[in-house]
Parts: C-alpha cells; sequence; structure tokens
C-alpha cells in the first residue's frame, strides 16, 4: 500500500506540472516535500546522460514508477 500511495503522489506531481499558474499552498508545498526525496536523486542520475540532459522532459517520474515497480515485484 506504501508504494501505491507513493505511485499516487508522484502521479498528481506529474499531472500538476503540466498546470504552470497552478498556486503553490501547502497543500503542493507538502506533495514537492514528499515527492522530491525520490526524484531527485533519479533526476540527477539522468541528467548524467548527456542524450537526456538536452531534452525539456523529465523522465524522472517514468524511472521512478519502473523502480517502483521493481521494489514491488520483489517484496511480493
Amino acid at each position: 500500500m506504501i508504494i501505491s500511495a507513493i505511485e499516487a503522489l508522484i502521479l498528481i506531481r506529474a499531472i500538476l506540472s503540466w498546470f504552470p499558474n497552478v498556486p503553490n499552498n501547502s497543500l503542493t508545498s507538502a506533495l514537492y516535500h514528499l515527492t522530491e526525496p525520490i526524484l531527485a536523486p533519479i533526476r540527477g542520475a539522468l541528467f548524467n546522460i548527456s542524450v537526456l540532459r538536452n531534452l525539456p522532459i523529465d523522465f524522472s517520474t517514468i524511472v521512478a514508477f519502473i523502480i517502483l515497480e521493481i521494489v514491488r515485484r520483489l517484496i511480493v
């Protein structure tokens, strides 16, 4: 259930990123605060790949979903 909750938070964050005019309130701040420790290391690792460095797309969300699915399958 924890992995599903993390995936839901990351998905909500990804959807909110499509709307740049979303107000920065305590809810969005908490969402970023909860998901950034997961996404920041992945984003940093992906930034080191020169092909992905120049693309305007953040692939860290996709990679996070893949990693969380691997963890889920290892636990089960």
